[in-house]
């Protein structure tokens, strides 16, 4: 998992052979309402804006064709996220959405606004958590880059 300031987000071009058009893409949606939008080369991203809610009880989840990148426009959430090894498999893989569902816990953090993170197929997380408790407001773009 890479976590950093949206502003740095150049630095990573280098990661993926579509990093800097997915980004690129993304930037188009900042300010676009929820929902699903598609690009070439099997690039989407999904806008969501929304409450943040409990998500200790939530299972963790990872993918294996797509990086997730996680851009938060507005607000901020709670994500948790742990290595694939530290987890243990409670559903099959379901590829037709590109999801596992995973049980085990993980290292609480808080997103903020203008801040991003990178998920890789070894990263399970669950997102769009209450922060210490305190419900938000957010508005994020989860950009999908086919690996």
């Amino acid at each position: 998992m890479i976590i950093d300031k949206w502003k740095n987000v150049d630095s990573y071009f280098s990661l993926h052979p579509l990093m800097e058009e997915g980004v690129r893409f993304a930037e188009t949606l900042m300010n676009c309402p929820a929902g699903r939008y598609e690009k070439e080369q099997g690039i989407f991203a999904l806008v969501q804006a929304r409450e943040t809610t409990d998500i200790k009880s939530e299972p963790m989840e990872c993918h294996r064709n797509f990086l997730d990148i996680q851009i938060v426009v507005l607000g901020k959430e709670s994500m948790e996220w742990t290595d694939i090894e530290e987890t243990v498999e409670s559903t099959f893989y379901n590829p037709e959405k590109d999801v596992e569902l995973r049980m085990g816990e993980g290292r609480r953090i808080t997103v903020s606004e203008g801040e991003f993170y990178i998920m890789f197929p070894q990263d399970c997380h669950k997102c769009c958590g209450n922060d210490a408790g305190n419900q938000f407001s957010y508005h994020k773009i989860v950009l999908k880059l086919p690996i």
